[in-house]
């Protein structure tokens, strides 16, 4: 049974003009961004503001392990808090999705959340605050509206706001709808906005608009976020976490995306990609000096859609030169070169997310990702070389495609169980803001409605303002029960299960004391495991080149390449499929 611990909230609380808080079920492994940059507008314009973190608090309590496997399960976090919020009940949607010992701690949880409000809820207000905020970004819509119902039945003098993803353009108009205990909405950009309407509702005014709407054009006034209230929470409510530095942190360098301002990627349904701006290299410097002294903390994970090109020349230098054992994660475009690559890797950045979603040139050019499958895999392989972890996702469904975009891909897979699996094989969705919802007639998709799991979650009436995904129908091949996508997912299954292996698949030239070269090959396609092999053999199968671009003195090679799967022709070139050390590649 799940018992509510008590803890002494006057280390980590007091009176403050504003509190903002990050519900359940945001990630606790890192904090929220938004927030703190509020925090830290709000003191830079002379309020004092507090972050509580009640995702923390709640991950406390029902075991990390379990906090993260809801997280991870997406959906189910705004279930656990639909009856708190407005009295849906979980067995509407859990009994469709879950079983066994997990649908059991689910229930359990489910039942004591209304005395872990009241008791959250009390011990916060025995502090005084003007204005109480709650972000909503993902599964946090349910859980804000519950504690600020809590929150106004206790103490509706406070002014109450919400902000976050959930609330962009029309769906502010829809969280206002979900409670009439909600003051105001904050949709969009808010650094400058929220200081302004503290500076009113502290001098008792009270703003017309409940929907409060602006965007910020310099990033580069912003000021760096102070992190010490979630450090200090991590101390109280996940202590093991803090001493053994388990957490990230998180910074933005960009906002919005360079490519999507020019090309918007189809299935792409995050707001604002076309209003792209990034900060200078110089104050980029200045704020993650401040962050990594200040918290004793080298991780860091970008917020960015996309990191901004120009950084190959003027940032990741300095990146590289002022700084040592940087540990960061970064989005970027998928056509980097394995000289961009390792100046990411000199910078500290050894984790990236390159948005693949598949190695069908096809299939990319109708997502209009701009570029090819031959870029993609070369990416995963100089990834692997160098050790940056390189995270993507195998997407299909995409209205219009055909069995030629997937045809190729079969032989394909399993000669690439060396190179870093996709996370995850998903079915696009059609998200609210892409072009497939703001074009669907140029899609041929007709009858766009609220994904069906929302009515578990959301009261009916407002659905079409508060879904993020929805559901059409439109033409297309790759239906999860077709016999190829079954086959592929099956591949991708594999792939992901050997690189849960103490030792995943190699395919890697290396070079002996002697000077001669070896490569090993652990694919289980047959061929020797270890093998020696010639200097016109690793020139042949370590290069990438245009097939009609082989010099003559290589083509036996190249042919020797292609017999024994070290290399591919994909988009009209010959690929090579083998990693190696930087030394022989540059």
């Amino acid at each position: 049974m799940v018992s509510i611990p008590e803890y002494d909230f006057s280390t980590i609380l007091n009176d403050a003009d504003v509190l903002l808080i990050v519900p359940p079920f945001a990630e606790f492994r890192w904090p929220s961004l938004a927030v703190h940059i509020l925090q830290a507008c709000a003191k830079r314009a002379g309020f004092t503001a507090q972050v509580f973190y009640a995702n923390l608090a709640l991950a406390a309590l029902i075991h990390e392990d379990i906090y993260q496997q809801i997280c991870d399960r997406g959906a189910l976090g705004e279930a656990i808090f639909a009856r708190h919020a407005y009295g849906k009940k979980l067995a509407d949607f859990i009994g469709k999705v879950e079983e066994g010992a997990f649908k059991e701690s689910i229930v359990e949880i489910e039942g004591v959340l209304d005395g872990w409000i009241r008791n959250l809820m009390t011990e916060i207000l025995k502090y005084r605050y003007r204005v109480l905020g709650c972000t909503t970004s993902f599964e946090q819509t349910n859980s804000s509206i519950a504690l600020v119902n809590f929150v106004k039945q206790l103490r509706p003098e406070i002014i109450t706001v919400l902000g976050g993803a959930n609330c962009q353009d029309i769906l502010a108009e829809g969280i206002l709808l979900l409670s009439d205990k909600i003051d105001y909405v904050f949709s969009g950009e808010s650094d400058f906005t929220f200081p302004n309407f503290l500076k009113e509702i502290i001098g008792g005014i009270l703003p017309k608009e409940r929907i409060i709407r602006e965007q910020l054009y310099d990033l580069n006034e912003i000021p760096a976020p102070d992190y010490s209230d979630y450090i200090r929470q991590l101390q109280l409510f996940l202590p093991d976490w803090e001493s053994k530095k388990k957490y990230s942190l998180m910074y933005e360098t960009s906002r919005g995306c360079w490519w999507g301002k020019k090309h918007h990627c189809r299935f792409c349904g995050t707001f604002g990609v076309m209003k792209y701006r990034e900060k200078t290299p110089d104050r980029i410097i200045h704020d993650l000096r401040y962050l990594t002294e200040s918290n004793h903390q080298k991780r860091i994970i970008m917020t960015d859609c996309i990191m901004p090109f120009q950084y190959f020349k003027n940032l990741l230098p300095k990146l590289a030169s002022q700084f040592s054992h940087l540990d960061i994660f970064y989005e970027l475009k998928a056509n980097a070169t394995f000289e961009q690559l390792l100046l990411l890797k000199k910078a500290g950045i050894n984790r990236i997310q390159p948005g693949i979603e598949t190695i069908s040139s096809s299939l990319l050019k109708r997502m209009n990702k701009g570029v090819l499958a031959r870029q993609n895999i070369a990416l995963l392989r100089n990834c692997t070389s160098l050790g940056i972890s390189c995270a993507w996702n195998f997407l299909y469904g995409f209205p219009n495609d055909t069995e030629d975009d997937y045809l190729l891909m079969q032989p394909l897979l399993p000669l690439l169980t060396h190179l870093y699996p996709p996370l995850r094989c998903s079915h696009v969705v059609l998200a609210r803001f892409s072009p497939y919802y703001n074009f669907p007639e140029k899609f041929g998709i007709k009858n766009i409605q609220p994904a069906s799991f929302y009515k578990s979650w959301f009261p009916t009436k407002v659905l079409s303002k508060v879904a993020s995904v929805f559901e059409g129908e439109y033409k297309y091949f790759s239906r999860p029960d077709n016999p190829l996508i079954q086959e592929l997912r099956g591949q991708i299954e594999k792939w992901q299960a050997l690189w849960k292996n103490e030792v995943p698949p190699k395919l890697k030239i290396i070079t002996t004391l002697k000077g001669k070269y070896l490569l090993i090959d652990t694919r289980g396609l047959s061929q020797p495991l270890v093998r020696t092999v010639s200097e016109k053999q690793v020139l042949a199968v370590l290069f990438d080149r245009p097939m009609n671009t082989v010099p003559n003195e290589l083509q036996k090679e190249i042919n020797w390449g292609l017999e024994n799967k070290l290399v591919v022709t994909v988009d009209s070139w010959f690929i090579s499929l083998v990693t190696a050390e930087s030394g022989l590649i540059i």
